[in-house]
């Protein structure tokens, strides 16, 4: 299996480019630096320092510079010790050094510190912002945060990305974007200015230091506020809510009941808040459940939406402990209603109570009995209890941690705080609005009008804690009961709003409407059910150019009906397509999509006032998103069913091109289609394991060019924007996969093209930090340009709609284009069944339209008139030669034939004498309806459980036996009981055991009970072989071969011929565990367009080294080594001409 690292393009990727860069790593060590050379060398681009013995001394590396104000960035990795760059630095006689440091350890306790050699040791420790004034003295400034909190913001053992800024008297050290120490030194004897640079090796046990990516910009003359931000005193951080409880100490089980009542002049809604106690508390506001926890390190939110009217209320908190020391800690944020805020939070001013008070939560405020006394342990930053900081600004990924393609730039412009919900849908609105949704939450919007302009300065000191850039403040609660939105549209001065609750509350489609055009929203409309509530449900919304509204939904959600639950479908374009199951079905055995039916996942399209609904596409799983181009060809991409990993029915996250009328093919379960079904559409890309959420065609950005034929995919799983390079072919597209964006914790949920031409995106979905991000190019595309339109778009466009058996059907149907044949199909469906009878009598030559005109009949005749389709069938006769698409139509339709009760009799016979024909999967379909018809000896399937084949294969037969079982003798019963047993090791997604049994339980429950009984008796006497170590047998040993041997070896060959490759690829058993056009395992990542992605060396270099650049999508799958070490160079290069084949090249 390749590391599947090596089919994403990461390895294509750099950071994030700056301008006026200074590399400090050259290629030769000794160009740059001088100082201890022997324990110092470059590798890969990497500066690396190690110790293989305790160092008696600390040992420094130096750059042959000097610099004063600057930008230092780098990342490292370390092993054991401890180390750190110094900079304005002196060097002293003996490899001395005396400067400042930032801390680099592998520990808990300094990384990211300042430290002064040779002066004042730890000038600010980690968390501190600190100003040292002209007379030595030292100023605490705003905390940016705990100790711990700071050191969880760390990769221990992975690479990290450290920032020093020194501008004047201003220096900063950042590690993976968040700020360590911020400091202002003016020290009339410590302040350093200018100096050199170097790398350390700290005295101690052996250790080892890496550092790459490292570059220097000079910023002599810059604003160190502008970049900054203001260096922020303890008072600028304002007032902030204190840990109160009754004593300094306390027992165990104390309780206590606080209480704050408050008067307010005007109504207000509470917009956010948070609560913490030692260990337990709950909140309570004029008497209703407000919140609570039971975690003292995890302040809690409250929450948010409920109105407040004038007068007097109560906000009331019951905390208790359970050992040790006891506190309570909380602020509620209320809107008024002329727009300001008002903060309550805990101090001094609250009353406190042994007892709870008469009447609580709602005591009567003129009736309290005597109050304790508060003892207060500080502000949440800086307090003398033992919590930290548990109400600290929550911050999203930084951008330089986020790996983006060359030419791009990442910035962060806000982070969630908390209350503000974990967000998974976005729009922009007119004016600069941007609307998002909580999973969970009220509706919200940000006015970004002030961020359309290129460029951004970083948040001023007064700014909310979330916010990241100058002119962006805290996004806005929307006052509508309207939540929990997973699709948003901006359309005929309307917000639409696909909601996830249940059909018979608030599920389903919304409209927020400006009715008088002041820029305003003003009123809301519930215009359709949808449900039940799950991520399986309603989704994306988008506007298309014909006017109308489409909206995807997944495979969970029920027809759409109005209020009154009348059904709101109209004309349907779908013809008749049902669950069409040959075999009875696997259920997933975990209980995943029990019951849920065709039509599943389901594109509709609405008018504005959502009255009429139609059926576009189905057979989808769940896709969450769609998009939609300027001459209206719709995209969407779809989650694969991650359980089913390693199962013969397993479909890969698929991009698809919705056309009208499509049917894709989802079922739950065991019973999904194949793609190559005729009636069905095959999608236009399968991608690596992902998690489809947001999708954005790229034509009329400021991008590229290149990107503006894009399709950009969000992958919440894998925190990563990927792309689809859409090509023109035929009447839809084919495409190419690359990466574009990735980093850890990017849990991407939607993505936009701004109005600004900029990719904007927001990360969050179930619980996790959410953040709202921008990705600019460095050079703008002053043309944009749109999607190219298919080269026979009006061919296919004129048959989406048609109805009956005109030449243009005609044409359509005996085209050598898969798709205007299905559509040409639907026409005479359309049409009804006689019109396909008459059409399937009519008298022609066109094989292929005879047979399309026989797959409308089967699925339009009632069942009385299926005998003249059964027998015009049997004179189409099995595959001769190659599997052509001729072949599948027939195979189809014997599929129909049979799932109405119709016998197919003696011409079956001819089909099975052609099995096996060797194309892999129409033999798995062909053995599917064989063993529906009793039409195969089972001793014909029982070769296909060899370990030869790949697992999807073995599981594939074995679950056809099973449906033969009745005719098992006792040899193949207990071959077949060993086989049960033996793929009880299977590997794969969750529920692979429970298929297994599953199979073999049906096969057990078949077989005649003495054949079973005697098979069971013969198995007990026998030891269950494990499987076979993954390895090449019956060849014999050619090299050890090394990339350079290799690559030298293929340069001597000819090319290769893929005919012979493609046996290589299954004796090499690569077909183990990966797919060469849809032969093989799905447990590693496709290799049908590798070539087309990577190099022969890249291939070759992931072969023989399968731990190099393992990606995490793939980290449980082992691949051994010396996979080709049985293999001659003419071999390997007859491989290599089969993967290029197979990518058409």
């Amino acid at each position: 299996m390749l590391p599947a690292a090596l089919w994403g393009l990461l390895l294509c990727l750099n950071p994030q480019q700056e301008p006026e860069v200074q590399n400090l790593i050259p290629e030769q060590l000794a160009d740059a630096w001088h100082g201890n050379l022997d324990r110092w060398t470059i590798e890969d681009g990497q500066l690396i320092g190690r110790t293989t013995e305790p160092l008696a001394r600390t040992e420094y590396l130096f750059w042959k510079g000097t610099a004063s104000d600057f930008e230092l960035r780098f990342e490292y990795r370390i092993q054991g010790g401890n180390s750190g760059m110094q900079y304005r630095s002196v060097e002293l006689p003996g490899g001395e050094v005396a400067g400042y440091q930032a801390d680099i350890e592998d520990g808990p306790n300094y990384t990211g510190i300042l430290y002064e050699t040779g002066g004042r040791g730890i000038a600010a420790r980690r968390g501190e912002a600190l100003r040292w004034d002209e007379n030595g003295a030292r100023e605490v400034g705003a905390s940016l945060g705990t100790a711990a909190d700071l050191q969880a913001s760390l990769r221990g053992g992975d690479w990290n990305a450290y920032r020093i800024v020194a501008i004047g008297d201003r220096i900063v050290h950042e590690i993976n974007g968040v700020r360590m120490i911020d400091v202002v030194d003016r020290h009339p004897k410590h302040a350093r200015g200018e100096g050199v640079f170097c790398v350390q090796l700290h005295a101690g046990p052996p250790m080892e230091i890496r550092f790459r990516n490292m570059s220097l910009v000079d910023q002599t003359g810059v604003d160190a506020d502008a970049l900054l931000g203001p260096w922020r005193s303890a008072e600028a951080a304002g007032a902030q809510p204190e840990w109160i409880w009754t004593a300094a100490n306390s027992v165990e089980e104390e309780r206590r009941w606080f209480l704050l009542p408050f008067e307010l002049e005007q109504s207000a809604e509470v917009v956010g808040g948070l609560f913490a106690g030692d260990n337990h508390h709950r909140v309570f506001l004029d008497g209703r459940p407000h919140g609570g926890g039971n975690d003292w390190s995890r302040a809690q939110p409250v929450p948010t939406g409920m109105r407040l009217e004038p007068g007097w209320h109560a906000l009331a908190v019951e905390a208790w402990n359970d050992g040790g020391v006891a506190g309570m800690i909380g602020r509620l944020d209320l809107q008024l209603a002329d727009g300001n805020r008002r903060v309550l939070h805990t101090q001094g001013d609250w009353l406190a109570f042994g007892e709870a008070p008469a009447g609580w939560p709602t005591p009567d405020l003129d009736a309290l009995p005597e109050a304790m006394g508060i003892h207060s342990f500080g502000p949440t930053e800086g307090h003398a209890g033992p919590w930290g900081n548990v109400m600290a600004p929550k911050v999203a990924p930084a951008p330089e941690s986020i790996r983006v393609a060359p030419g791009f730039v990442v910035e962060r412009l806000y982070s969630a705080q908390h209350g503000e919900g974990s967000w998974v849908s976005m729009t922009f609105g007119p004016d600069g609005q941007l609307f998002l949704s909580p999973q969970s939450g009220a509706l919200m919007r940000f006015d970004v009008s002030a961020l359309l302009q290129q460029d951004l300065r970083p948040a001023p000191a007064d700014a909310p804690p979330g916010a990241h850039v100058a002119g962006l403040q805290a996004p806005q609660r929307m006052a509508f009961p309207v939540r929990n939105a997973q699709g948003l549209e901006w359309a005929y001065d309307s917000l639409y709003v696909n909601v996830v609750a249940p059909a018979d509350q608030d599920g389903g489609f919304h409209r927020i409407q400006d009715t008088d055009g002041d820029g305003r929203l003003d009123q809301h409309e519930h215009l359709v059910r949808f449900g039940p509530p799950t991520e399986h449900g309603v989704h994306g919304i988008r506007l298309g150019p014909d006017g109308a509204l489409y909206v995807i939904n997944g495979n969970y959600v029920k027809p759409p009906t109005d209020l009154e639950g009348n059904s709101v479908l109209i004309d349907d374009p779908m013809t008749r397509i049902g669950e069409d199951v040959l075999i009875e079905r696997y259920w997933d055995p975990r209980g995943h999509a029990h019951g849920i039916m065709h039509p599943a996942g389901v594109l509709y399209r609405t008018d504005a006032e959502g009255k009429n609904w139609q059926r576009i596409a189905t057979g989808m799983r769940n896709c969450y998103d769609i998009d939609i181009s300027s001459t209206g060809e719709i995209f969407s991409y779809d989650a694969d069913m991650e359980w089913d990993l390693g199962m013969p029915w397993y479909r890969s996250p698929r991009v698809l091109h919705l056309i009208p009328g499509g049917e894709y093919g989802w079922r739950s379960g065991s019973a999904k289609w194949p793609e190559q079904y005729p009636d069905s559409l095959p999608p236009v890309l399968e991608t690596d394991l992902s998690s489809p959420v947001g999708v954005e065609l790229g034509e009329g950005s400021r991008f590229p060019a290149r990107y503006q034929q894009a399709l950009f995919l969000g992958d919440w799983a894998w925190g990563r924007i990927t792309v689809a390079m859409l090509e023109p072919d035929g009447v839809t597209y084919s495409a190419r996969y690359e990466d574009f964006l990735q980093g850890r914790g990017v849990t991407v949920t939607d993505l936009e093209f701004g109005p600004d031409g900029n990719l904007w995106f927001i990360i969050g979905g179930r619980g996790t930090q959410s953040g709202l991000y921008r990705v600019r190019p460095l050079q703008p595309n002053p043309a944009p340009t749109r999607l190219a339109d298919p080269p026979r778009l009006a061919e296919r466009q004129a048959l989406e709609a048609a109805v009956g058996t005109d030449g243009a059907v005609l044409e359509a149907l005996g085209s050598d284009d898969r798709i205007l044949r299905y559509l040409g199909r639907q026409a005479v469906e359309r049409a009804g069944g006689d019109a396909a009878a008459m059409l399937a009598r009519a008298r022609t030559t066109d094989e292929r339209l005879r047979l399309e005109a026989l797959l409308a009949a089967v699925r339009t005749l009632p069942a009385e008139r299926l005998g003249e389709v059964s027998t015009a069938w049997a004179a189409f006769g099995p595959v001769d030669g190659a599997v052509t698409e001729r072949d599948w139509l027939v195979l189809r339709i014997a599929m129909h034939l049979v799932m109405q009760g119709q016998e197919l009799g003696d011409a079956v016979a001819a089909h099975a004498a052609a099995f096996p024909t060797g194309d892999a999967i129409y033999d798995q379909e062909l053995a599917r309806l064989l063993a529906r018809v009793d039409g195969i000896d089972p001793g014909a399937l029982f070769p296909y459980l060899s370990w030869n084949f790949s697992q999807e294969t073995r599981i594939h037969y074995g679950a056809m036996l099973a449906e033969l079982a009745g005719r098992f003798d006792v040899s193949q019963a207990v071959a077949f009981l060993m086989w049960e047993r033996q793929m009880a090791q299977t590997q794969g997604g969750l529920s692979a055991g429970g298929f297994i049994g599953a199979i073999g339980k049906r096969a057990r429950e078949k077989m005649n009970e003495e054949v079973r009984a005697a098979a069971e008796e013969a198995l007990s006497a026998l030891t269950v072989e494990p499987a076979p170590p993954l390895q090449v047998v019956g060849r014999d040993h050619v090299q050890d071969w090394t990339l350079q041997q290799l690559s030298d070896a293929l340069r001597g060959q000819g090319a290769g011929k893929a005919e012979d490759g493609a046996q290589i690829f299954r004796e090499a058993l690569c077909i183990q565990c990966h797919r060469v056009n849809g032969d093989g395992g799905a447990l590693g990542p496709d290799l049908t367009a590798s070539t087309l992605r990577f190099s022969q060396s890249d291939l070759l270099e992931a072969i023989l080294d399968p731990a190099k650049d393992r990606s995490d999508q793939y980290g449980n799958l082992m691949m051994p080594e010396g996979l080709l070490d049985r293999f001659t160079a003419a071999e390997v290069a007859d491989l290599m001409a089969y993967l290029e084949a197979a990518a058409g090249r």
